[in-house]
């Protein structure tokens, strides 16, 4: 991730499918941060958001902003009502069209099928286009019988497995798996059936999601490229607010990450760079799960007890450069909260910048301190239904909310993934 010259800023809460947003209604409260007067630009990260309640408040508050240039990244941005925002997103069809003619121009493969979403969505049909595009620039005919739908989880593959297993479906040359997961259910059926992969059949995935180390043989995968969308977006924002005008934009292309499901076999170097990640990543869940910090923080009966709780345990807070909790100044009532906002320092890497509490009113108040580009992330305080504040967290290097294997993969023009959290992000365009 490159960071222009300025400050970036994330809002988001946790996403959690499992609830209706109307049971979420005071972590949501972190989008009033939409109204403040700072903000120079905004880009919506728009598939997180699931419930139509919750997209059509977060509408209403970004309609409320018409003097904000914005832009829109994501599959789901078309189903936002926002008809001054710009979207953006890479292209599922020329995904899958690159993904099947690696299968064409690599392996040399005229019988392929294509295991996709279910037929009633969209995305499942552009990354059945890509694939009928590859086939027929090739001059291999297209057969619709060849395209499975599925509905992107593992029994999907589950499901195609049995048929080739069968015979109630001819086994082909190689299969198309418009996700992942669809992919891992295929090859762990097959596999299990003593079906050897990659010689009696070729699977390729799309998405290249995490887990691939759980599952033999390594995927054969697909990396979009998320990194160039978002270096994009930014780059479109500043046009507009330099020039008035946005500027052109062609979807970014990803690359094959290869693996042993097909003949390329698996990438030794990078493949040793998921698994240091994967490691990383476990690491750091033990530590959470063991570490005290929690039980100390709610023993804390001062916000000098919270701040010296984490004296010795910031090593959970990785890559954070400074965190504060922000109360609103009646967060102790069940009033609404007002604008007056009150920042208490808890952790400081460098024990610069926000050293004293102190009240404000604008976002700026808080990041202005700062005197280099950085990333600040918004997460949201609440007890019950009723809001608190938030807590935010400062970031000076490049690898924040992704994993450092990813900014090391310089020859791949960084392909780094983020994670999927309802996010907005704010730019400013002047240096602090």
């Amino acid at each position: 991730m490159e960071f222009s010259a300025g400050l970036n800023r994330y809002i988001s809460t946790i996403y959690n499918p499992a609830y209706n947003d109307d049971a979420l209604n005071a972590e949501n409260d972190i989008y009033r941060l939409l109204l403040s007067p700072d903000l120079d630009a905004l880009i919506l990260i728009s598939e997180p958001f699931a419930d139509p309640n919750q997209r059509s408040r977060i509408t209403e508050l970004i309609r409320s902003r018409p003097e904000i240039p914005m832009v829109a990244i994501g599959s789901d941005a078309s189903r936002f009502d926002l008809p001054n925002c710009l979207m953006l997103n890479t292209s599922d069809e020329d995904d899958i069209a690159d993904v099947t003619m690696h299968l064409i121009s690599e392996h040399g493969f005229t019988d392929i099928d294509i295991l996709t979403g279910p037929d009633t969505m969209i995305v499942s049909h552009h990354r059945v286009a890509g694939y009928r595009r590859a086939l027929e620039q090739s001059g291999i005919p297209y057969d619709e019988s060849r395209v499975i739908y599925g509905d992107f989880w593992l029994n999907s593959g589950h499901a195609l497995a049995e048929q080739y297993l069968s015979g109630k479906r001819r086994r082909p040359q190689a299969v198309v798996c418009t996700n992942d997961y669809m992919a891992f259910g295929l090859i762990d059926v097959l596999s299990k059936a003593d079906v050897r992969i990659p010689e009696e059949l070729t699977v390729i995935g799309y998405e290249y999601a995490q887990e691939r180390h759980l599952h033999n043989p390594i995927l054969t995968t697909y990396q979009r490229n998320r990194p160039a969308l978002g270096k994009a977006a930014v780059q479109i924002l500043l046009h507009k607010l330099s020039e008035g005008v946005y500027r052109s934009f062609s979807p970014p292309r990803g690359t094959v990450i290869p693996g042993n499901t097909c003949s390329c076999g698996v990438c030794t170097p990078e493949f040793t760079e998921e698994l240091e990640a994967v490691r990383a990543r476990s690491d750091n869940e033990f530590l959470h799960l063991h570490s005290r910090l929690e039980l100390k923080l709610i023993e804390a009966k001062s916000m000098e007890d919270y701040r010296l709780a984490f004296i010795g345990q910031e090593f959970l807070l990785r890559n954070v450069q400074e965190m504060s909790v922000c109360l609103y100044a009646n967060w102790y009532t069940e009033e609404e909260p007002g604008e007056n906002v009150i920042s208490y320092p808890v952790y400081s890497e460098t024990h610069e910048g926000n050293s004293a509490v102190f009240p404000f009113t604008s976002l700026q108040e808080i990041i202005g301190k700062c005197r280099h580009p950085a990333a600040y992330f918004y997460t949201p305080l609440f007890f019950s239904r009723y809001p608190r504040g938030y807590v935010v967290l400062r970031y000076d290097i490049p690898t924040t909310l992704v994993h450092s294997r990813h900014c090391r993969r310089k020859q791949r023009d960084s392909h780094q993934r983020c994670h999927h959290l309802p996010v907005y992000t704010f730019f400013h365009t002047d240096s602090p």
